[in-house]
């Protein structure tokens, strides 16, 4: 056997050992790649089922307590109603309702929630929003 021969069988060899790298590496991109994936929908899913047991706790307790479902229906008539601890008690949950919708705006400006997702979100702050906008024109 000559030199050339043993040479170009190295080569092949080497070719050889190149290609099957290139597969394997190929191979293990796409199953990070698939990982990586599930791993983002995993933390999407759980974004949004935190925002919304967040908002059904809110609502909840609104719900079960009278005193807070009278605070609310109070001051859509105006803040001028509400003494100065129902003032509090209001702009406490007013602020708790407004940090949930302000993760949401967050998770979905990152690309957690989707827009189909968010609208509904927003819809809901929307609503609250009028509300809140109704207060502030009653005052002014």
């Amino acid at each position: 056997m000559n030199w050339d021969a043993i040479g170009a069988g190295a080569e092949l060899l080497g070719a050889i050992g190149v290609v099957l790298s290139l597969i394997y590496l190929a191979a293990q991109i796409r199953q990070s790649t698939h990982q990586t994936t599930l791993s983002i929908q995993a933390v999407s899913t759980n974004a949004l089922q935190q925002i919304v047991s967040a908002a059904g706790t809110f609502n909840l307790e609104v719900a079960r307590d009278p005193g807070l479902a009278e605070l609310v229906v109070k001051a859509t008539g105006g803040l001028h109603t509400l003494d100065a601890v129902e003032r509090l008690r209001f702009w406490m949950l007013y602020g708790a309702a407004f940090e949930n919708h302000q993760n949401a705006f967050t998770l979905h400006s990152q690309g957690f929630i989707s827009d189909e997702h968010w609208l509904h979100v927003r819809t809901g702050r929307l609503t609250w929003s009028r509300g809140r906008v109704h207060i502030e024109r009653t005052v002014g």
